[in-house]
């Protein structure tokens, strides 16, 4: 599929400059890259705009099965869910299973405060508990809508809608006060993720 022929095209901003971040947030842009930019980092946007790809393909479907259904059935066609609804709930993740200590928890990922990575396991932070579960970042971040959780380091995920407070640090670096009182550094890598907050 060539980029004109996507209609509006994916837009991803490559700039040494962090003050445009806010615009191209606004401007519906994929994503927006620091220089110089890390291999890991272009990996994590281009599985983001494969995944932006992805849902259109599957709008785009959703959409013509709507209008072969309504020709063939037109009664059946309202009580099809919109297109964004049945992506959103077949996509992500609404509720993650971890087993850990024998028991096996069922996490509403809405309640996830954060994640941190240790090792070959994940912490899965919420505001009453924390829970192991066996599995890379990678594979977990995956399974979570990247609109509410963000990579904000190497080994760190923040649900972005818990995010209180942003604290600058020291070489570009900063915290995240999230609701709980709880602060996350977000490193340099990562330190676009922040400019989604700053207004």
């Amino acid at each position: 599929q060539g980029v004109m022929d996507i209609d509006p095209p994916l837009f991803v901003f490559v700039t040494a400059y962090s003050d445009h971040a806010i615009k191209a947030f606004e401007a519906q842009a994929v994503d927006y890259l620091m220089k110089p930019v890390e291999q890991d980092r272009l990996a994590d946007t281009m599985d983001r705009v494969r995944s932006r790809l992805a849902d259109r393909r599957t709008a785009e479907e959703v959409e013509r099965l709507r209008s072969v259904i309504n020709e063939v059935a037109p009664d059946a066609v309202g009580n099809m869910p919109p297109p964004d609804e049945e992506m959103a709930t077949s996509r992500f993740e609404k509720l993650i299973n971890v087993k850990d200590r024998g028991q096996i928890f069922r996490v509403d990922v809405d309640t996830i405060e954060r994640i941190e990575a240790a090792g070959d396991y994940m912490c899965i932070i919420t505001a009453d508990t924390s829970l192991i579960l066996r599995e890379t970042m990678k594979d977990l971040e995956k399974r979570l809508d990247p609109r509410t959780f963000q990579r904000v380091h190497r080994s760190k995920i923040v649900n972005l809608d818990l995010v209180r407070q942003v604290k600058p640090h020291t070489n570009g670096e900063c915290f995240l006060v999230l609701e709980s009182g709880a602060q996350v550094k977000v490193s340099r890598s990562y330190r676009d993720v922040v400019a989604r907050f700053v207004h």
